[in-house]
């Protein structure tokens, strides 16, 4: 199988950033004997495991049969596979920016990258089951795949996921998120500009905004939601030295205050900053 006419063919595909990255790599490791998560069985049993419906399975085992036909599919399939589930160094945020594939597809272009999600639970089941991760928490932690399918069914009538989702996914097979019962928990560095402080009698918590964010006059970060305020905008400011904190206090209701406070070091601890290790909580959709 030559590899030119491959590349020819893809070759738009191929030119995008997030895709371009380590073909070679991908096709040296390639199965001879085919892709497994191509085959009917495959898809069926994995469709099962995150809570697909019957008519998700068989429609997707027909986009499967479709790119199995296509020694160039396959290929691309593989190395899509491959950058997310095999890669030692690809940025798997970048998965999101992956090319739409109606124009090779059709409709089925985004069967294609849920059959790229569905080839990952195998590794995903082994690594946690290798680390004690109960049944029960694998199989809830998985099913937020359905839960997109099902949202991309309902916008295109056919099954499938949008690329956008697909780094969001990879964290429930990577061992960086699980679901337990309604909520899903993932550990995380607290990257938002801000501190916390906390009473250390009361336990009253105040929040500062860290040096330099830009907010406008109703006290939101400028430039959110695409709206700006060049004239009555202002930035945050704030200075710690051994004794105090005094910075720009935001409001419960999550507003910064065009003010400065002052909370000394002995009475009120940082509790939060950035760089911070903490956990997130998400809540999925459902009941």
């Amino acid at each position: 199988m030559e590899d030119k006419p491959i590349q020819e063919k893809f070759s738009q595909l191929l030119n995008v950033e997030t895709l371009a990255v380590e073909w070679d790599d991908s096709q040296k490791v390639m199965p001879s004997d085919g892709l497994y998560f191509l085959k009917p069985e495959f898809i069926a049993e994995h469709c099962k495991i995150i809570g697909l419906e019957s008519d998700a399975v068989s429609y997707i085992q027909s986009v499967a049969k479709q790119i199995a036909k296509d020694p160039s599919k396959v290929r691309l399939a593989w190395h899509c596979h491959y950058l997310l589930f095999q890669s030692k160094t690809y940025k798997r945020s970048d998965s999101g920016n992956f090319p739409s594939l109606e124009e090779h597809l059709g409709d089925g272009s985004g069967a294609f990258y849920l059959i790229v999600v569905l080839s990952g639970i195998p590794k995903a089941q082994a690594f946690h089951r290798s680390h004690g991760i109960p049944e029960r928490v694998m199989l809830d932690t998985y099913t937020d795949t359905a839960i997109w399918a099902r949202d991309y069914r309902d916008l295109h009538s056919v099954w499938g996921l949008n690329t956008h989702v697909l780094p969001w996914l990879y964290n429930h097979l990577s061992g960086d998120l699980y679901r337990l019962v309604r909520l899903q928990f993932m550990q995380r560095t607290f990257w938002q500009k801000l501190r916390a402080f906390r009473n250390r009698q009361t336990r009253k918590a105040i929040v500062l905004a860290d040096e330099g964010i830009r907010y406008r006059s109703d006290g939101q970060v400028d430039g959110t939601g695409g709206v700006y305020d060049p004239e009555n905008g202002w930035t945050s400011s704030i200075l710690i030295d051994q004794n105090q904190v005094t910075g720009t206090p935001i409001h419960p209701n999550c507003i910064a205050l065009p003010e400065e406070i002052s909370l000394p070091l002995d009475i009120w601890e940082c509790i939060l900053s950035p760089g911070d290790p903490i956990l997130e909580v998400h809540i999925p959709a459902g009941s």
